[in-house]
């Protein structure tokens, strides 16, 4: 630090008189008349004060009087004031309240510690011990609340004193802080203009008071100041260069584009439909309401399921739910929609992930990588559209988004960051768990970020790198507990037992305990997508259901590292990059299992976003024919999908990229409408053709995401779930179907939208959706045949069927079973073939085709159908079980015994698989695993006869023939023989 010489010289005081009294005048005059300091007063004020003792050092031009001009700002009043100083030095008070004497006496003694290239700003904190000037509540509660929703970072953002050099100060109120109204706007912009400051302890036992409303009206206040006032007084002052990525112009624009973003994300999820799984979710949160507002005593939320009906719902008590559970509360409270609030909670949740995500552009490259980051993200039809009824991943990804930003900001300021950026990252770690324990992984990231941080200080060779390991564990342990904490406080699961049950959750996820049984398509082909699905699912998805603008964009961020590395540093990107690749390979290594797109690695994001936008945005810094010709080609890739957002709403994530030839490219290769947004307009649309009729409307998805809208129409219709095998099972009036339950045949031959279509809902000229009018009742009279064992009339009514619809697979297959019970083993193979002809991933008419092969004892034809069957479906028990039964007729145990052990994955309470698993291990000699089984079986249903006389002969081998005695009483007892 230069000595200090600028007490020894002028100083000069620009103060903000307006509201000072007569007291501070008296003050002023009594300092003027004993001070030695050359001084002099310049006092913005509302009136003239006339009274002889000032008017007389104005005379000797020690004080000046200057009317405040309200059609300026008071920095633009100071300025034109401070034309007229003459000290080398300046001392600002932005109030009356402090005496002067105390404060230039405080700037004697601390000569030594003020900077002379800096600015010093006056802190009242921790400055005295006397009672008179220990800091109040309000005080303490100001500042807190400053330095945690704002960027100021000081301990006394209440002072209003500053000093600094004249020929520093200046320029500053000439330029950047022109827009200045008070301290806290000052402060904002000191912070935001990076000019750097230095705090000095005042002296003075009076304090400035303080007003706590304006706590919290200046978290707004003073970001609109900058981001508009200050922003337009820039722009006003200097000449727009478009090439500065951090002109106000783009800091006007980002703000533009984010008042746009709040005013329509929650207008737009209002349009939103309900998705398959919402249910399910807003089900648990209602069991979570109940566990807070009775302070735990009603306990269902921490329940295990007790059947398949509930298992989804209370699979969700080891998810945080935090969003349903704040749903809820509102809905319960207010008295509003329960779906409209839920959605327009889900749309604040990506609004926060979209603000974050764009400001860790900004924090990379300023505000127009920020802006095109904000874009990029709004107009993504993967965010957008999960943004607005995706209540798990998108609160996920905005806890990562959050978290993301506050690491880079503590990284960068490591080993001392600001407390506000420590506290706030493990906010972002709080709201991640709160949605999904998995959002752990942020914890290690900080942990592994920490450590390649304190690594390369030791490799710079700094000094007393070893005393900087406790301060980074420390801060990694205060960072997840306060995160851990955050994020179990609205999990009833979490929080009943928090030293155990997040970390049981977080088991369960990491191995797969929450998958559920889904067929999806993927390049053509119905797979079962817990054993089928390729190592590159997700890279799949991920490349084609993204905007080609910023897949070029992250792969720019590695062709431009050189340069990128350094503008952004390497650090950072590196950072960037590892958080996009890792999780997706980390799945891929751990057999993380995938389903419905790439919705579950919506959290990369935040991450992939930034860095595209921070690529672009160096390219649009280049040279002009660089710039202009970058532009031009960003302005068209981001045309055409944002376009297609506008055209297609509300079916935002169904988008599809040029790389497999858009919507129109994927239909019939990869699944589109997977969450079932669409079945919203199509029951809206049946609602309003019969707004007073009673009719049954069958739904091939969740029939909550068409009732509960449809209802608010024509509260009398009736949904009924059909089964995917079973669509025209029921005597339905009308029939939704969306395309997930289909083949790419099926959905390309013309059987997608069926006969009897009556109106569809479209993407892009796609079908998403069909509603279908009952116009023939054969099939569901057939399936009430097959009920009565009436299987002629049964052969019927399905053979009439298919001459209805003999694009419809149902049709044939049906009709081949009809066949089967009618043991016409050739038509029914010739019908079923049909079938699947239709839909080659028939899992349903493979396990049909079996029992003909089985019948017709051709078990080696048999075990290949039914082998179909379960490569297509896995939980097709019945297939597993006729398989069994066929290996055995083979004599081929060790095969039985696979494919029952499979039927019992999936169905663990049927007595016959037990029972004939108990034979192959008996036959394979495994006698006590044949007594095992055969209880099992007797343990479901102890009248199983045979099961009794098997046991007693396994019994007899295993020398317990007392038991082998007692099973024989009662094989005799129910008539065995």
């Amino acid at each position: 630090m230069e000595p200090n010489t600028l007490l020894d010289t002028r100083i000069s005081l620009l103060i903000d008189a307006r509201q000072a009294d007569k007291s501070f005048w008296n003050g002023l005059n009594q300092y003027l008349l004993k001070t030695k300091q050359d001084t002099e007063f310049f006092c913005l004020v509302k009136d003239i004060y006339t009274d002889k003792s000032i008017t007389d050092w104005s005379v000797k031009n020690k004080i000046q009087q200057v009317v405040f001009d309200k059609n300026k700002t008071l920095f633009q009043n100071m300025r034109e004031v401070a034309a007229a100083v003459s000290g080398s030095s300046i001392l600002l008070l932005f109030n009356t309240l402090l005496p002067v004497a105390n404060l230039v006496q405080t700037l004697q003694i601390n000569k030594k510690q003020i900077a002379t290239n800096k600015l010093t700003i006056g802190s009242q904190n921790n400055s005295i011990k006397s009672s008179v000037g220990k800091a109040s509540f309000a005080v303490k509660i100001f500042n807190t609340l400053t330095r945690l929703f704002t960027p100021i970072n000081v301990r006394d953002a209440n002072s209003g004193v500053v000093f600094g050099k004249t020929q520093t100060l200046l320029p500053l109120l000439n330029h950047q802080l022109i827009s200045t109204n008070d301290y806290q706007q000052f402060l904002y912009l000191l912070n935001a203009y990076e000019i750097p400051v230095n705090e000095l302890p005042l002296t003075s036992e009076k304090r400035v008071p303080v007003k706590l409303l304006k706590a919290f009206s200046q978290i707004f206040e003073l970001r609109i100041n900058y981001f508009i006032k200050d922003a337009l007084w820039q722009i006003k002052k200097e000449p727009v260069n478009l090439s500065d990525g951090n002109s106000p112009v783009y800091r006007l624009a980002y703000f533009t584009c984010f008042l746009l973003a709040l005013f329509f994300m929650p207008l737009l999820s209002q349009d939103f439909g309900s998705t398959w799984d919402e249910k399910a979710h807003n089900d648990y949160s209602q069991l979570s309401y109940n566990y807070f507002t009775s302070f735990g005593a009603d306990s269902a939320a921490l329940a295990e399921s007790t059947n398949s009906a509930d298992f989804i719902r209370q699979a969700y008590r080891y998810y945080g739910e935090q969003l349903n559970t704040i749903a809820a509360f509102v809905y319960n409270w207010a008295g509003t929609g329960v779906y409209e609030t839920r959605h327009l909670i889900n749309s604040f949740y990506g609004l926060l992930g979209l603000i974050f995500t764009s400001l860790i552009a900004f924090e990379l490259a300023g505000w127009r990588a920020a802006t095109l980051a904000l874009l990029f993200m709004f107009f993504n039809p993967g965010w957008l559209g999960h943004s607005m009824n995706n209540p798990t991943d998108i609160p996920f990804a905005t806890g990562f988004a959050f978290a993301g930003y506050f690491m880079i900001k503590v990284i960068r300021t490591l080993p001392r960051p600001k407390f506000a950026h420590v506290f706030w990252l493990a906010v972002g770690i709080g709201i991640g768990i709160a949605s999904r324990v998995g959002a752990f992984l942020i914890v290690a990231y900080f942990g592994l970020f920490l450590g390649v941080n304190w690594l390369n200080k030791f490799k710079e060779k700094q000094k007393d790198i070893g005393k900087l390991i406790l301060p980074y564990a420390k801060l990694l342990i205060i960072v997840t507990i306060i995160g851990y904490i955050l994020g179990i406080l609205l999990w009833p699961y979490g929080i009943s037992n928090p030293f155990k049950h997040p970390f049981e959750a977080f088991s369960k996820a990491s191995s797969n305990a929450f998958y559920t049984n889904n067929v999806e398509l993927f390049e053509g082909k119905r797979m079962y997508m817990l054993t089928t699905a390729p190592w590159y699912y997700v890279f799949k998805f991920l490349g084609i259901g993204n905007p080609v603008y910023l897949l070029l964009g992250l792969l720019l961020s590695v062709i431009l590292i050189k340069p990128l590395k350094a503008k952004v540093g390497l650090g950072n990107i590196a950072m960037l990059l590892f958080m996009v690749f890792f999780p997706i390979l980390y799945a891929e290594y751990s057999n993380l299992n995938y389903y419905n797109g790439w919705r579950h690695y919506l959290f990369i994001l935040p991450f992939a976003l930034p860095l595209a936008a921070v690529s672009y945005d160096y390219l649009l810094s280049r040279r002009k024919y660089i710039a202009i010709g970058s532009a031009l080609i960003l302005a068209v890739l981001f045309a055409k999908p944002t376009y297609w957002i506008i055209k297609n709403h509300p079916n935002e994530y169904v988008y599809f990229n040029e790389l497999t030839g858009g919507l129109k490219g994927a239909y019939g290769y990869y699944e589109t409408d997977y969450y079932s947004n669409s079945c919203r307009e199509a029951a809206e649309w049946i609602a309003r053709k019969h707004p007073n009729d009673s009719l049954i409307i069958g739904i091939n998805n969740e029939t909550t995401t068409a009732a509960y809208w449809a209802h608010q129409i024509n509260p009398r219709l009736n949904f009924v779930w059909t089964r995917e095998s079973e669509e025209q099972k029921q005597s339905w009036d009308y029939l939704i179907l969306t395309t997930r339950t289909f083949s790419k045949n099926e959905l390309l031959n013309g059987s997608f939208p069926p006969k009897g279509t009556v109106y569809t809902v479209e993407a892009d000229g796609v079908p998403l959706a069909a509603v279908i009018k009952r116009e023939d009742w054969n099939m569901p009279r057939g399936y009430n045949s097959l009920l009565k064992q009436d299987f002629d009339s049964a052969y019927y009514y399905f053979r009439k069927a298919t001459a209805y619809a003999p694009k419809d697979e149902e049709t044939w297959r049906m009709l081949g079973f009809s066949l089967i019970n009618r043991s016409s083993w050739d038509s029914a193979e010739m019908a079923i073939r049909k079938s699947i002809e239709i839909y080659p991933e028939n899992f349903s008419a493979y396990s049909n085709l079996g029992l003909v092969y089985f019948n017709r004892k051709e078990f080696k034809k048999a075990t290949q159908a039914f082998d179909s069957s379960t490569t297509y479906k896995e939980n097709m028990v019945e297939s597993w079980y006729y398989s069994a039964l066929s290996y055995l007729n083979l004599n081929d145990y060790n095969n039985a015994i696979k494919q029952l052990e499979m039927a019992v994955k999936h169905n663990a309470s049927i007595p016959e698989v037990y029972y004939y698993l108990a034979k192959s291990y008996d036959a394979t000699g495994n006698t006590q695993k044949a007594a095992d089984n055969y209880q099992l079986a007797l343990s479901i249903n102890p009248n199983f006869v045979q099961a009794w006389g098997d046991l007693a002969a396994v019994f007899t081998k295993l020398g317990k023939q007392d038991f082998a005695n007692q099973c024989l009483e009662k094989y005799h007892a129910l008539g065995g023989k």
